[in-house]
């Protein structure tokens, strides 16, 4: 004779209950804090939904236990929820909404729950369809995320897939436990018992996991979201001092062979700020900003460092490579900044250097890429000129320093 487990189903689903009301609660907050992912909203609402779904089954169970369609229509909703889950991480990463496909099925896989529990309402067949619904709904967000893996750090990444396939694995073993209720002419009371006892411990770890790793992806994002705001220059788009010795430190660390520093400066920039105003001032150091974006690679590394100050970093690049790729640049933005009626005097000057990674600091680098972008503008601007030693000695022999505005 088959004996209960310690483990009162009421209780499990009281429990239930509670948290996903607190984590309907706390993704409500989180959904204030950070208003503009959308996502977050969707899996309060997934939540909301699976609270209200085991509310009404223990307030059910007390007020109308033989009512037939209570389970049904706590199955709906837990189905529901499940759908926003998806949708909200398929928002989160930027993928188009759900198909329409997805959305027909979900309808008939509704439309089958009802048939399956009038058709057998003796036997667990609803519950067994909803656990498949769920199952292939929690593999779509298994689905969504691994496609996403490049765009997450092993941090955020391996605790999200293990949570969800976690997941998974419960909402197998109870379709096993079900199955074998359904098919065993023996102990099929305590087969149908353990199923509903793992499903329910399934809600409950399975829906804490999956907030944390909600959590885990929003504060991956809001830290991106403050990185950004901390090393990127607001005007421009591009790194500022802080973000480019971030950047730089990193390439450092994979040891390049050679390494070009560009130090770019424009002329008359000053000028234009005092006739025209900062707004005219701005737009010159923006037209800057998309110049280097469209005219470099995606590993080499430019930010402004500050004023109309630029300065690039490239790696593994020849020296007559690196010369062509700075001329490319101030003839692009000579181009750029005579179709803007207030910048039409605005040129540019740019220093290069370039070394053995191994032999030549980033610091010595730069400040020979200085040295050369001094003889520009000691040259009469609007050129580019290549670090040579005979610079130092030329330095050392000035009296004055050259006007750089």
């Amino acid at each position: 004779m088959f004996v209960p487990i310690l483990l009162d189903p009421l209780t499990l689903f009281i429990s239930n209950a509670l948290v996903y009301l607190a984590l309907t609660l706390a993704l409500g907050i989180t959904s204030r804090l950070a208003p503009d992912i959308l996502a977050i909203r969707l899996w309060m609402r997934a939540y909301g939904l699976m609270a209200l779904g085991l509310s009404l089954m223990v307030a059910m169970s007390q007020l109308l236990p033989s009512w037939p369609p209570q389970r049904l229509l706590i199955s709906m909703l837990v189905i529901s929820g499940q759908l926003l889950i998806l949708a909200g991480l398929r928002h989160f990463f930027g993928l188009r909404p759900l198909p329409l496909g997805l959305k027909v099925a979900y309808l008939f896989s509704l439309a089958g729950l009802v048939l399956a529990g009038m058709l057998w309402p003796t036997i667990p067949m609803a519950g067994l369809w909803s656990a498949c619904v769920v199952t292939f709904l929690m593999l779509g967000n298994l689905q969504v995320i691994w496609r996403q893996r490049s765009h997450l750090r092993r941090l955020i990444l391996w605790p999200t897939l293990a949570s969800i396939s976690g997941i998974c694995l419960g909402l197998l073993l109870r379709i096993g436990l079900l199955l074998l209720s359904l098919f065993s002419d023996t102990h099929e009371e305590g087969w149908y018992y353990l199923s509903n006892l793992t499903g329910l411990l399934v809600v409950m770890i399975g829906g804490i996991g999956m907030a944390m790793s909600f959590w885990l992806l929003i504060t991956d994002r809001m830290v991106y979201a403050l990185r950004q705001i901390a090393e990127r220059d607001p005007l421009t788009g591009i790194f500022n001092r802080r973000g480019f010795q971030r950047t730089v430190d990193q390439l450092l660390a994979r040891q390049p062979n050679t390494l070009t520093v560009m130090m770019l400066d424009i002329d008359h920039f000053k000028r234009v700020n005092d006739q025209f105003g900062h707004a005219a001032g701005d737009q010159v150091l923006v037209c800057m900003g998309d110049i280097l974006r469209d005219a470099l690679r995606a590993s080499d590394i430019f930010a402004r460092l500050g004023g109309e100050e630029f300065c690039v970093v490239m790696h593994d690049r020849s020296p007559h490579t690196a010369k062509d790729v700075g001329e490319r640049i101030r003839r692009r933005f000579a181009r750029r900044s005579a179709q803007l009626k207030t910048a039409s005097a605005c040129t540019l000057s740019v220093g290069v250097a370039y070394g053995e990674a191994r032999l030549h600091s980033l610091a010595e680098l730069m400040a020979r890429a200085d040295l050369a972008l001094y003889r520009c503008k000691a040259s009469g601007r609007d050129q580019l000129q290549v670090y040579d030693p005979s610079h130092d000695r030329r330095m050392a022999d000035d009296d004055e320093p050259f006007p750089w505005h």
